[in-house]
């Protein structure tokens, strides 16, 4: 698979020109080697419309797919491809994220809930500061499970109240938040990548989950050794939740999202060395 694109100095100038500005660098001093510190970015993508479409599983499918809501590029189809998104327009802030994000729609007592918005946590994740390389342009890879009839792992996807509150709900369902509280759905990817493969047949195996060493930071297998940022969603609804909420996938476990990496080049690379090689918590 290749990855090469074309890109117009001035667009990518604008681009970068505008990550640069936004950013609010606080937190920990840069060039301190410490497990505990941390290193993080965040993109907040407007929700842009449900379609029941999946281009990374069904391409040039449209309709076979069970509903979902889009984030960020405003062109996301079943007909995506990688030149498309990076041509393309983008509900988020920084606007160098062209990419795509997408997670089944949510329905609460059968009515389809439109979401607030999406948080993207690009994530340091307990790896040596220096060690994390940018996801490649075209990068597609999908995290949680979208047949789940149980709880998955906290570690993958789970919900909660915003604001935070006491309300612990049961592993995997729905918390019945506040009345003045937003639900918020969480979805974790892995931080491992192949170094080879923009995709996968299952769209999971070009990548894996970093794991914890004796020397405190966390390391990514032989068969995946290129560490990329630890991508951690987000997504708020106006709802406090409960029992009647469901996903178009099934039920409440079915969690799942996944990611079409369309940043332009230049501000992903910024963003990466400035922010988790740094390491630094960036505003």
């Amino acid at each position: 698979m290749t990855n090469m694109m074309v890109h117009r100095p001035s667009r990518r100038s604008l681009a970068t020109g505008v990550v640069l500005a936004a950013l609010v660098l606080v937190g920990t001093a840069p060039g301190a080697q410490s497990t505990s510190m941390v290193g993080r970015f965040k993109a907040r993508c407007g929700y842009t419309r449900s379609l029941p479409d999946d281009p990374i599983v069904h391409p040039g499918e449209p309709g076979a797919s069970h509903l979902h809501d889009f984030f960020g590029n405003l062109t996301t189809d079943a007909t995506t491809t990688t030149e498309a998104l990076q041509a393309g327009s983008t509900s988020c802030k920084p606007l160098g994220d062209h990419s795509a994000y997408w997670i089944p729609s949510l329905y609460n007592d059968g009515t389809q809930v439109a979401p607030l918005k999406l948080a993207a946590y690009y994530n340091l994740n307990g790896r040596k500061p220096g060690s994390i390389v940018t996801f490649p342009v075209g990068l597609r890879m999908i995290t949680g499970d979208g047949t789940a009839t149980t709880a998955q792992p906290a570690t993958v996807t789970d919900w909660r109240c915003l604001p935070k509150t006491t309300v612990r709900p049961v592993a995997g369902e729905v918390p019945t938040c506040d009345t003045t509280s937003h639900l918020l759905l969480r979805l974790n990817f892995a931080d491992c990548w192949d170094g080879v493969n923009l995709d996968s047949p299952d769209h999971r195996d070009h990548m894996a989950q970093s794991k914890r060493g004796d020397d405190g930071f966390r390391h990514c297998p032989d068969t995946h050794p290129t560490a990329v940022p630890q991508l951690g969603l987000q997504v708020e609804y106006p709802i406090a939740g409960g029992p009647a909420v469901t996903l178009s996938s099934g039920g409440q476990f079915s969690g799942h999202a996944d990611f079409w990496n369309a940043w332009l080049p230049d501000p992903l690379s910024h963003l990466v060395d400035t922010c988790l090689n740094t390491p630094t918590a960036c505003g």
